[in-house]
């Protein structure tokens, strides 16, 4: 983004963990369940041996709550607008 010239605030989620709200919002704003924002296939989340399938919405908020490191990341956020990891061309698309 810096290479692009597109101002953003940087937030260190293990420093600066998200709230329950923050967490709800992300959902809201991105249309998806909170399940989805579990990184489901990162090493913290295998260490579990939890199956994402069986988690409801309130069982991944706590996970999440409980360990920042659960979350997918990068997450972006411009406006009412939210995409979670790295994909170029939505990256290209999100700032245009």
């Amino acid at each position: 983004m810096d290479e692009h010239r597109v101002s953003y605030q940087y937030r260190e989620l293990l420093k600066e963990p998200l709230s329950q709200q923050e967490y709800i919002d992300l959902a809201n704003r991105s249309q998806l369940p909170v399940t989805q924002l579990l990184n489901t296939k990162g090493p913290a989340f295998k260490k579990l041996g939890i199956k994402a399938n069986q988690l409801d919405d309130q069982q991944a908020l706590q996970l999440m709550m409980d360990n920042p490191r659960l979350m997918v990341r990068p997450v972006l956020v411009k406006g009412d607008a939210v995409i979670f990891r790295f994909k170029e061309e939505e990256y290209t698309e999100f700032f245009s």
